[in-house]
């Protein structure tokens, strides 16, 4: 629900596809590569009306990086590239790494990877981790409600968001392991949308449900690094013909 609830630094393009316009509404590249200016979007709040700033961004980034417990998958690519985070002013927040990093913003996105979500710095600070992780707020276009575990989430939609209002009010994410059951849950209207396999589609299919197939997409990324090095000739990685 990261994406529903929390917006990123970095936002989605929904017209193109990839990245675009987030928390920050627009950034720039110093000149020599190594400075990322992130000037955020004016107006925005969290779900328990704190404003939303560059300080939080920063907050949120070092939390992601250092914080107890973070489960961030990039926390250690992000503490070895990450050098400095600044707050300029209140809309204004750079990011130096260590080397050129092309990809940041892209990293920081919601197109790509949870890393630039941004959390309510004031409000984690007051609660603590324990009671945000009960009751989390974020600066989405849906609001948690309540969380019954092993049963369902839910949420109400935010009205006038940035992002847009959402089309209906409330959002229940229903957690049920079986497929047969939640094909089941919407014939009765007991749900309005199930997620399914390929296996089912047919049967659900026949019995007269709407079956929409999203096809998948996929990048895959082969990065041999360091290939030069001396102590890397008897790798086989080394080797053009391995390589292709």
């Amino acid at each position: 629900y990261q994406a529903i609830m929390y917006d990123s630094l970095v936002g989605f393009d929904v017209k193109k596809g990839g990245v675009g316009p987030g928390v920050a509404e627009r950034w720039e590249l110093s000149p020599d590569g190594l400075t990322w200016t992130f000037f955020i979007r004016p107006g925005q709040t969290f779900h328990n009306g704190d404003k939303l700033t560059a300080h939080d961004v920063k907050f949120s980034l070092e939390r992601q990086m250092n914080g107890p417990g973070t489960v961030a998958s990039a926390a250690a690519f992000m503490r070895r590239i990450i050098k400095t985070i600044e707050v300029v002013d209140d809309l204004t927040v750079k990011v130096t790494t260590a080397s050129p990093q092309i990809g940041l913003p892209a990293s920081l996105s919601r197109a790509v990877a949870p890393e630039g979500a941004v959390m309510p710095k004031a409000y984690i600070e007051k609660v603590g981790d324990e009671e945000f992780r009960k009751k989390p707020i974020g600066s989405g276009p849906w609001k948690f409600v309540r969380n019954v575990p092993g049963d369902r989430i839910e949420f109400t939609a935010v009205a006038n968001h940035w992002r847009g209002t959402p089309g209906f009010k409330d959002l229940h994410v229903l957690l049920v392991p079986e497929e047969s059951t939640r094909v089941a849950m919407v014939r009765t209207g007991e749900a309005s949308i199930a997620s399914i396999g390929p296996e089912t589609m047919l049967s659900a299919s026949r019995a007269g449900l709407e079956v929409l197939s999203v096809p998948g997409t996929m990048q895959a990324i082969f990065q041999f690094w360091g290939t030069w090095k001396p102590e890397m000739k008897d790798n086989p990685i080394t080797k053009p013909r391995v390589r292709q």
